[in-house]
């Protein structure tokens, strides 16, 4: 089947003078604009930058300007990101960048200009001397960019002019934050308050905007390991973690810029657009699901159609309960980076781990907290696999026939003791960052096709190896655990380790 066109800059940028194109710009969501502008180009944005609202800039700027060191961890903000789109809206005007920082605020300002600036009221003392060098004046201030910034330097210097001209009290009270104490300390600056100011305020706008934050995802994934089996199965209503995210999406407020009230256009000089914009804005629709053909998912998949069929309204609640499961494993999962493709797929199959487990509803679809439920029942039976493994390959070790085998490699077993009495506490810990060094040093005694189902089964994100028929290749492939046939392949693996011990 042929493919739909790939959106691309030229066609996009072609409609930008299009009279009607401001007002459907105004009603995209968030996570449209931000694709729409990675398909242009951010330094080709300009035009489209300019047609946004005041609240569609904040929550952009919410997501492009902050990155994650790694999954599951918190953001941080992203100078250098900051200081290009500093370049791209004063490509539209520097009175459009004035005009857009101050709606951001304040704190947001500071936060930023605080890592780029050094910053020193006139009449700043050092040594008894004044401050003699090439700072630029702006008001009672004289400011700099810090080393490693200089290139920068013109960009920031044209943003601070326009923000003087416009509104010479707004950037005194900024620049007021961004100087040092009396100390000089960069970690006494009034800025780095801001920071954490910003950071929190940002995690609490992305929770009501529909995101999950890594501290809410852990903290949610924590819980539904360490929980009773029994209450998990018995659960007849949300979570408290989960009730509060939900509570906070029903409570959204419609945006009440008055922009985004106009009715969009919707005629054929803007069909080509259109057309565009409905390839794009599918990253910000609920997951589709998949045709239910492998018996692997069919119990959950084949629930879920039958219910969009019979129950609409259960069935949106389901997609929205979801959404906030693929948000959690994206947000919260730390060894494996997790597409918007790839993690409703690993939700609903964990979620079909728990589907033969019945509760007080008959069908655990129907009711709240439905997909839920069956996502903690099944991250609690997911847990549960590293540390049987770990233990199960510490007992095999440990095992006076075992050890007898390998009594001429005395060195050898001294070195796979610690590691693997490593592994176990790591394991106890739900730390995996250092299972495959540790396995490494266990491959010494273990044949290489156990090494890679305790990799596999040893992570945050249990799987199973994908089977191969060529017996002179490792495949490396892992996939989903789906049901009680994957667990039973785990468990078969446990019971012949002691064969994979190598002679």
């Amino acid at each position: 089947m042929p493919r739909d066109p790939v959106p691309t800059a030229p066609n996009l940028l072609s409609l930008a003078d299009n009279p009607k194109l401001p007002a459907l710009v105004k009603k995209l969501p968030h996570p449209v604009l931000a694709k729409l502008i990675g398909v242009v180009g951010v330094e080709d944005a300009a035009p489209l930058v300019a047609m946004t609202t005041p609240q569609q800039m904040r929550a952009l700027f919410d997501d492009v300007l902050w990155e994650n060191p790694s999954p599951g961890l918190p953001a941080r903000f992203s100078v250098g990101e900051f200081l290009r789109w500093l370049e791209v809206l004063n490509e539209e005007s520097v009175a459009f960048t004035a005009e857009r920082l101050q709606t951001l605020g304040e704190q947001f300002l500071s936060a930023a200009l605080g890592q780029i600036l050094d910053v020193h009221g006139k009449d700043a003392q050092f040594g008894g001397n004044a401050v003699l060098d090439d700072r630029e004046d702006f008001g009672d201030f004289l400011v700099r960019t810090l080393p490693g910034y200089d290139d920068h330097w013109d960009t920031v210097r044209t943003t601070l002019s326009g923000l003087h001209h416009d509104n010479p009290r707004f950037l005194d009270r900024v620049l007021r934050r961004c100087t040092p104490s009396w100390t000089g300390f960069a970690s006494e600056r009034p800025y780095a308050l801001a920071s954490v100011d910003e950071s929190g305020d940002r995690d609490i706008r992305r929770e009501q905007a529909g995101f999950v934050s890594a501290e809410t995802a852990r903290a949610f994934l924590a819980e539904a390991r360490v929980a009773p089996f029994a209450t998990l199965v018995e659960s007849e209503g949300y979570d408290p973690i989960s009730a509060r995210y939900l509570a906070t999406q029903t409570r959204r407020a419609v945006d009440t810029d008055p922009a985004t009230k106009t009715d969009a256009p919707n005629d054929d000089e803007l069909s080509d657009l259109l057309a565009i914009l409905s390839q794009v804005e599918g990253i910000a629709r609920a997951p589709q699901l998949l045709a239910p053909g492998e018996t692997r998912t069919r119990t959950i998949r084949t629930g879920l159609a039958d219910l969009e069929r019979d129950r609409p309204v259960e069935f949106a609640t389901r997609m929205g309960e979801l959404v906030y499961l693929s948000n959690v494993l994206m947000a919260g999962v730390s060894s494996i980076k997790l597409s918007e493709a790839e993690a409703p797929n690993v939700a609903l199959a964990i979620c079909n781990l728990a589907a033969g487990q019945r509760g007080p509803s008959d069908n655990p679809l129907t009711n709240p907290p439905g997909l839920i439920r069956l996502f903690r029942i099944g991250w609690h039976t997911l847990c549960r696999l590293p540390p049987l493994a770990a233990r199960r390959l510490v007992d095999v070790l440990r095992d006076s026939a075992i050890r007898e085998r390998l009594g001429t490699r005395a060195w050898i077993l001294s070195e796979v003791d610690v590691a693997i009495a490593d592994l176990v506490n790591r394991v106890d810990l739900g730390v995996f960052d250092d299972v495959e060094e540790s396995l490494g040093i266990v491959s010494l005694v273990v044949e290489a096709e156990a090494i890679q189902w305790l990799k596999a089964l040893i992570a945050e994100l249990p799987r199973v190896p994908v089977p191969t028929d060529d017996s002179e290749h490792i495949d490396t492939r892992t996939r989903d655990i789906q049901n009680a046939d994957d667990l039973a392949l785990a468990e078969r693996f446990l019971a012949r380790l002691p064969e994979q011990v190598k002679s």
